[in-house]
């Protein structure tokens, strides 16, 4: 005999299938618990590529920052180099100066010495009784020569009356004086100096004034301040 098939197990569906579903249902309810609870969220396509354009920008702005760090050491650097040639071409531009002013100096300075003997005769003439129309044509060969030089920035050193210095001036004597603002003072030149652009060409040869007269006492300042307050009281009570 043939054995009949229950309807009842035709219907029911078979035990392994209706597990599946029931590990799917749970599968789909974890995805979305996770999803409510924000652990794990699936971006859309539109939010990958913002953050994909955003990690790409971090990365540019990166290289910029280094290339602006770089580009600034540059141009520091370059600055630099500027400065330091600018102080070279200044420096070579008043050596020139000083060379040029110094080959004029040179030139002219042969004219010096008989310069100063055209003045030693200007001075004899005058004070002797000799014609003037001499003495008046040695004035204006002196002046021409004097206009020469300071066309060529000739300056002349005469420190009658100032103080001594010895990078100007050259002492050939000391003369002694009773007068102590005199003391170490220019009393006369005995032959004239030049200078050009502040080179000194030729030193002014003087005398110079040496104190000789007694020592200041130390009491008589206080002295004279007694003396001048005296005074001052007097006129008060007067």
């Amino acid at each position: 005999m043939s054995e009949k098939s229950n309807p009842e197990e035709s219907t029911n569906p078979k035990p392994s299938d209706h597990s599946e579903e029931v590990e799917k249902e749970e599968e789909e309810s974890a995805e979305e618990s996770v999803s409510e609870e924000g652990e794990v969220v699936e971006l859309d396509p539109i939010q990958q590529l913002n953050a994909e354009w955003e990690t790409k920008l971090d990365a540019k702005q990166k290289e910029v920052d280094e290339l602006t760090a770089r580009l600034r050491s540059v141009s520091s650097a370059y600055k630099k180099q500027q400065d330091e040639m600018k102080e070279s071409r200044e420096r070579m531009e008043r050596q020139l100066v000083y060379r040029e002013s110094r080959r004029r100096g040179e030139v002219v300075k042969v004219l010096f010495d008989p310069l100063e003997n055209l003045r030693r005769s200007y001075k004899a003439l005058r004070d002797s009784d000799a014609d003037s129309q001499h003495a008046d044509g040695i004035d204006m060969v002196i002046k021409a020569f004097m206009d020469g030089f300071h066309k060529l920035g000739l300056e002349v050193i005469d420190p009658t009356g100032e103080k001594f210095d010895p990078n100007n001036h050259e002492a050939l004597m000391l003369q002694p004086t009773e007068d102590r603002s005199l003391d170490e003072v220019v009393l006369q030149v005995f032959t004239t100096g030049y200078r050009i652009e502040g080179i000194v060409l030729k030193p002014a040869q003087v005398i110079v004034g040496k104190y000789n007269g007694p020592p200041l006492k130390e009491d008589e300042p206080e002295e004279e301040d007694s003396k001048e307050s005296d005074s001052e009281s007097a006129e008060e009570s007067q």
